[in-house]
């Protein structure tokens, strides 16, 4: 019994063991995708400790490519849609440990209500974790992706990485897209998960905060005043004018990315909503 235990060890639980730790190590250190996003905003924090600055801008890849903080004493501190209101809600736990600000700006896709929860949230709090059960679910979600990141592992090996600007990673492609779809209905965990940050962003009473709706393609009328109606009824301070509209020379790498060549145009649009 014991040999055929050990048999099974050596055979399923070591090599799934094994493949765990790898995948923690290439995760941890990846310099792509929702992983990486994460681990470059953090560097950039670590760089600033201690530093003051008037503008923090924060939320997914909408808010990461409009903002263009040159000449500006901001920082872009934008993630990726995958992480949520929850996983920001963590992050400013962090940010909140190594800077100050005076100005806390939260941009987010006209999508992010109607978009399903993941467990990439959970990688926020635990990102130097060794507790490698705590990392689990984003573990499991990060499979999802293994795919591209593989094939680019194998084609760059380890020195593989994003391009990137001062701000957000860099895509220097353009969508096909011509509008942005999104369903009309709010999705209830996203209402709920929201509110729930809006209480954290009010912890600290001396910073002004405020969200918007990222840039944007065309959109779905309806569900834009879906999102208004729910700010208002909630007193939540919102955009006082429409997203930032995208035409096709705008238009970056999604319906909802400025490409980088207009970043400065998005970025004085949110910086006049903020001085309103």
């Amino acid at each position: 019994m014991k040999k055929f235990i050990y048999q099974l060890f050596f055979t399923i639980a070591l090599p799934v063991l094994i493949f765990v730790i790898t995948w923690v190590y290439l995760v941890r250190n990846s310099t792509w995708n929702n992983f990486g996003i994460l681990n470059f905003q953090v560097s950039k924090l670590v760089q600033n400790k201690d530093k003051h600055f008037n503008v923090v801008f924060i939320g997914d890849s909408s808010g990461g490519n409009a903002i263009n903080t040159e000449g500006l004493n901001a920082i872009n501190l934008c993630l990726t849609g995958s992480y949520g209101f929850e996983g920001n809600e963590a992050f400013l736990d962090i940010i909140d440990d190594h800077i100050t600000y005076d100005t806390l700006v939260v941009i987010n896709n006209l999508g992010i209500f109607s978009r399903t929860n993941t467990p990439m949230a959970k990688w926020v709090p635990n990102i130097h974790s060794e507790n490698v059960f705590k990392l689990l679910p984003a573990i499991k979600k990060s499979l999802s992706f293994s795919k591209p990141i593989l094939i680019n592992y194998k084609k760059y090996g380890f020195n593989y990485k994003s391009k990137t600007t001062r701000d957000y990673f860099l895509s220097e492609v353009k969508t096909d897209k011509k509008v942005n779809v999104v369903s009309e209905k709010l999705k209830k965990e996203k209402i709920i998960e929201f509110k729930k940050f809006t209480h954290r962003l009010s912890k600290n009473p001396k910073v002004k905060t405020f969200f918007f709706l990222g840039p944007t393609l065309p959109y779905n009328e309806q569900y834009y005043q879906n999102i208004l109606t729910f700010l208002r009824i909630n007193k939540i301070s919102h955009q006082p004018s429409r997203p930032f509209l995208l035409n096709e020379q705008s238009k970056g790498s999604s319906e909802h990315h400025i490409s980088r060549a207009y970043s400065k145009q998005s970025t004085q649009y949110y910086l006049n909503l903020i001085r309103k």
